[in-house]
């Protein structure tokens, strides 16, 4: 997507997202990677929708909406291909890349 090689990010993304993904030690690199939610701010405010009275339907954190709704908004396409890109750099910029 040419958004994403100029540095620019779709408008459907949080600004201070990079990639959809939690900051843990589950998967080697991961705890670390920029632009991943901290896992004590995940945490937080998942915890804080369990604790809305009444408890909401589905616990979705406010980085995920635009994905969670990307194929009833019609724009599937264009957000996997933004998160298989940024997938892409981020192992390319931490020396992970894939053949």
């Amino acid at each position: 997507m040419k958004m994403l090689q100029e540095g620019r990010r779709p408008s459907w993304m949080p600004a201070e997202a990079q990639a959809a993904g939690v900051q843990t030690g589950l998967t080697p690199g991961q705890e670390t990677r920029p632009g991943y939610m901290p896992l004590d701010e995940f945490a937080d405010e998942a915890v804080a929708l369990f604790t809305r009275q009444p408890t909401p339907p589905e616990i979705l954190v406010e980085r995920v909406r635009p994905l969670r709704f990307a194929e009833a908004e019609g724009q599937f396409d264009e957000r996997l291909a933004s998160l298989s890109d940024m997938a892409r750099r981020a192992r390319a910029d931490a020396g992970e890349g894939r053949h």
